[in-house]
């Protein structure tokens, strides 16, 4: 069985693996819309096909296999460092992810939490009072092992103070991926994509592709940058991911 603290746990748009408790069978499943009261499995051989079940028939009929958090973490990362290799977007990220397979998942998870307790990394008046020399020891003090182990997470301010550059532990470090999907242009789309990419030329859908949602991607090749959007129909509201090249694209935000 998912212990109620197992259900909570999960995270939006995330496969896990399971077992059904019926046959054993070990299965792909995974949260259904953005609350936690329904759940999803996976049709074996489907990577967006399969049944909605009642979140408390997925805890009850099902138990969740635990894994390597950092091996599968490093196995997205190294994923979407071959995705930006290809195509040349988004430099800054490939660098980033680069960086971080030298780092741990609960090293990551433990200095995510461990800089929100951190009044030092909330700039306010009385913080800012703090001269700087004094400042930055007591901020090493703080982050010693990370300053370390991990040299490449941190940064010195205009003012001279040490900086944590957060965009390594915030949602863009968790690497969550998926494959962009066009429906019935979706071949067609993804050769556009690619050709565009290839000689630099900016690229555009000519419109909104209806899918379970009305799928949106524009290529900027002046700041090589690529973007795609998943927007509730008709709302203007949904899922936004960065392309990395013709098929993958990274989690960015909800709106």
């Amino acid at each position: 069985m998912i212990s109620n603290s197992e259900w909570s746990n999960l995270k939006p748009y995330t496969k896990y693996k399971a077992r059904r408790l019926s046959d054993g069978a070990i299965v792909r499943i995974a949260l259904y819309g953005d609350d936690y009261n329904n759940g999803f499995e996976y049709a074996k051989g489907k990577k967006r096909r399969g049944y909605i079940r009642p979140a408390e028939v997925m805890q009850n009929n099902y138990t969740l296999i635990e894994t390597d958090e950092t091996e599968a973490w490093h196995k997205r990362l190294n994923r979407a460092i071959k995705a930006m290799k290809k195509s040349g977007l988004w430099e800054h990220i490939l660098e980033m992810y680069t960086n971080l397979l030298g780092m741990t998942y609960q090293d990551k998870e433990t200095l995510t939490q461990l800089y929100w307790q951190c009044e030092l990394c909330r700039y306010n008046s009385k913080i800012e009072e703090i001269p700087t020399e004094d400042f930055n020891r007591e901020f090493s003090k703080v982050f010693a092992y990370y300053l370390l182990e991990y040299p490449f997470i941190f940064e010195t301010a205009d003012d001279g103070r040490l900086k944590l550059n957060t965009d390594y532990i915030f949602e863009l470090s968790d690497c969550q991926l998926k494959t962009m999907y066009f429906g019935d242009y979706n071949k067609e789309f993804k050769q556009n994509i690619k050709a565009a990419l290839e000689s630099k030329r900016s690229y555009k859908l000519p419109f909104r592709v209806r899918t379970s949602y009305d799928v949106s991607f524009s290529y900027d090749a002046e700041q090589n940058r690529a973007i795609y959007g998943e927007e509730y129909c008709g709302s203007g509201n949904g899922h936004y991911y960065l392309a990395l090249n013709e098929h993958v694209a990274l989690f960015y935000e909800n709106d």
